[in-house]
């Protein structure tokens, strides 16, 4: 017989995960960052480092991103805010301005992810998002893919 307890059982392990990640989507507690804050020598270094990610819920569905590169003109502006990274990244995102062959533009319903928070491209500007909404787009946005998928009856369609 094994010595090992339920405690040591990985299934266990993953269960005790798992609630105490609901009771943290519970609390629905995040960083806000406004639109008018500025980012600074910090905002500038993390955005330089690298592309901003862009998840293409409207078009694509869960887990599928578009890099999205600054332009060098928009770091020669001052007094740079978090609203106009958001303007830039959608600007940058639009297949008319930097094409994507396998990926659509960045378009209302797709989340941008900057500085660990989550911004939902609405019809007019951008809307910061918890965990808690974003989790629940990202589910919502999977369940229209896989509807998309089926007819009426419930049978695949061959696409």
């Amino acid at each position: 017989m094994s010595n090992s307890t339920k405690t040591d059982d990985p299934l266990y392990k993953i269960a005790e995960m798992s609630e105490a990640l609901d009771e943290v989507i519970k609390e629905e507690t995040y960083f806000e960052m406004p639109m008018d804050t500025k980012i600074g020598d910090l905002g500038d270094l993390i955005l330089k480092s690298g592309p901003v990610n862009v998840e293409m819920l409207f078009g694509h569905g869960p887990n599928v991103f578009r890099e999205v590169e600054m332009s060098e003109k928009f770091w020669q502006k001052d007094g740079k805010t978090v609203e106009n990274v958001l303007d830039h990244v959608f600007h940058q995102g639009q297949n008319v301005v930097v094409e994507s062959k396998d990926r659509c533009s960045v378009s209302v319903g797709d989340v941008i992810h900057l500085f660990s928070c989550f911004f939902l491209v609405e019809r007019i500007g951008f809307r910061q998002i918890g965990f808690k909404e974003y989790m629940k787009l990202r589910d919502d946005s999977f369940s229209q893919q896989l509807n998309s998928l089926c007819r009426g009856d419930g049978k695949w369609r061959v696409l």
